[in-house]
């Protein structure tokens, strides 16, 4: 099916490109879930910081 949609002959064309993006697909993916993992720990930080302040 997705061999005809984007019009390769076979669907060895169609493995074959698949196959080849998705070390790169994995790896975009993991950085932009580590950079919200680490933008997250850093906010958190921050606002427990800010309580600490509080508390004092």
């Amino acid at each position: 099916m997705v061999q005809g949609l984007l019009g390769h002959a076979s669907i060895v064309v169609t493995a074959d490109i698949c196959v080849s993006l998705l070390p790169q697909l994995y790896h975009d993916s993991a950085r932009k879930i580590a950079q919200l993992v680490l933008s997250a720990a850093r906010k958190t930080a921050r606002v427990a910081k800010v309580a600490n302040l509080v508390r004092a």
